[in-house]
């Protein structure tokens, strides 16, 4: 399962009060629809939630009043049909340029069946639509998530893109020339992934041209995302780089979960770091016990994902078999900590910050 829909983030979507209606209404990062259809306001969405930090529709919950009604068989059917087919999804990646990014989820409560889609903020906004599909939208329109709904975008949201996007570029040609400047002209290569070349100060020309069937081993280290910063141009690789007969790729073996033991180095799951933080009688800012307030674990969960503790094995384990994530105990200090700092009122409220990707 991606982990844009972990069973943490399933839970926090789906956290209900006792009449089983979804406690978060919609915000600038989650929208409610009660029924499923691939049509022009979904297109509008999309491109708004892109545009911004990125979020969830959930199709199935009723807006008004967050009643979760499940979607019909026949939208079922509809969904397994024509979500992945190419049709669709030529409409939806070809309705703005650059093309918009997205993942789909079919989840299920009980006899209830949900559908979810989730926008990543995008790393190449603004999106433009580049069809004209009524009056209200036209080719060149912007559209951005405010609060609960989407609009077309104003100056200062556009101009703040458009900055944002000139300060990146520019941060990572100085990080660049930066670590050209300490390795020394003359002892730097630069690689050409696309040609697959590695350039040198004194023969730009020429040179060095890769075999091809290195050059693809390149591609898979790429597409594998190894590099967990974006914008970083360094690879680190921990382990190993070995072929996979099974899949034919290369993938990174590591002998990590053989000297770890997790039950003693990551022994807390998220309800497991809430239970111990009511039991340690934590106090907030303001002096009250969480088990005064209407809080629940999920809360954890927010803190631990807008703070990166979710990252890096000395905070986090994952183990994939039985879909379990557990956390240090410094992953409990920082969170208690964070508690200690904040008021009841702040952490009943704390949402969850779509992470970028």
């Amino acid at each position: 399962m991606n982990e844009e829909f972990s069973k943490e983030i399933l839970d926090a979507l789906f956290c209900c009060d006792e009449d089983g209606r979804l406690i978060a209404p919609e915000a600038y990062d989650v929208e409610y629809k009660v029924n499923f259809n691939i049509d022009v306001e979904i297109f509008k969405t999309m491109n708004g939630l892109a545009n911004n930090r990125g979020g969830y529709i959930l199709f199935g919950v009723e807006p008004t009043d967050r009643e979760l009604k499940g979607l019909t068989d026949s939208k079922i059917n509809y969904y397994k049909t024509n979500m992945d087919s190419e049709s669709t999804r030529g409409r939806i990646l070809t309705s703005c340029q650059p093309n918009l990014e997205y993942k789909h989820y079919l989840h299920k409560i009980g006899d209830k069946r949900f559908i979810i889609l989730f926008i990543p903020e995008s790393k190449n906004k603004p999106h433009i639509f580049a069809t004209s599909y009524s009056n209200d939208i036209k080719p060149g329109d912007i559209f951005y998530r405010y609060n609960d709904s989407v609009k077309k975008i104003q100056y200062a949201e556009l101009s703040a893109i458009i900055e944002n996007k000139r300060k990146c570029e520019q941060e990572k040609w100085m990080k660049f020339l930066g670590e050209i400047a300490k390795i020394g002209l003359d002892n730097a290569l630069v690689i050409d992934a696309k040609n697959g070349k590695l350039i040198t100060a004194d023969n730009y020309e020429n040179g060095i041209v890769l075999d091809e069937s290195v050059l693809s081993k390149f591609k898979l280290i790429k597409e594998g995302h190894f590099d967990e910063i974006s914008g970083d141009p360094t690879l680190k690789i921990i382990g190993t780089l070995a072929l996979k007969t099974d899949t034919g790729k290369y993938e990174l073996t590591s002998n990590v979960t053989a000297i770890m033991n997790p039950n003693k180095t990551h022994p807390y799951r998220a309800v497991d770091i809430f239970n111990k933080l009511i039991e340690d009688a934590v106090t907030t800012k303001d002096g009250k016990l969480l088990s005064d307030g209407k809080i629940t674990y999920h809360r954890v969960v927010f803190f631990i994902k807008n703070n990166h503790l979710n990252e890096g094995i000395e905070n986090v384990f994952i183990q994939e078999a039985i879909h379990q994530t557990t956390y240090s105990s410094l992953v409990y200090s920082k969170v208690k900590e964070g508690f200690e700092n904040m008021t009841l009122a702040e952490i009943e409220t704390l949402r969850l910050i779509i992470p970028n990707k």
